[in-house]
């Protein structure tokens, strides 16, 4: 039997402020720390518009950085995290075609930063 992470979750609406407030104490005296399996990756939320590009706090003043869809920026996404020391990335798209203006730069990004191919894990 799977333990659910949020037991309060669904009844959110139910509680009253005391409860809420009580609740939300009780969550962030919890140690929700999680181990750091790759230090040198980022994560990036791809969009039709921008991505949203994450680092390590550590790597940069502001670890969090937008980046546009140009190729032109896109190059300076892989410039920015080739400073910050990265050396793999976790992409997250809702869309089937992120940033249709490129058709898939991301991915010849990805090669220009890693210099290599990358496996794809769409099907």
């Amino acid at each position: 039997m799977k333990a659910k992470c949020r037991p309060m979750q669904g009844k959110w609406h139910e509680m009253n402020r005391k409860q809420r407030r009580e609740t939300m104490r009780k969550i962030q005296s919890d140690d929700l720390r999680l181990e750091v399996v790759h230090p040198d990756a980022a994560g990036i939320d791809i969009g039709n518009e921008s991505h949203y590009v994450a680092v390590p706090p550590n790597r940069d003043s502001q670890p969090v950085s937008r980046f546009g869809c140009t190729t032109a920026e896109l190059k300076a996404m892989a410039q920015w995290l080739k400073q910050c020391g990265i050396r793999t990335v976790a992409m997250q798209s809702q869309q089937s075609n992120p940033c249709p203006k490129d058709g898939g730069q991301h991915l010849a990004t990805q090669q220009h930063l890693f210099g290599g191919p990358v496996p794809s894990t769409q099907n």
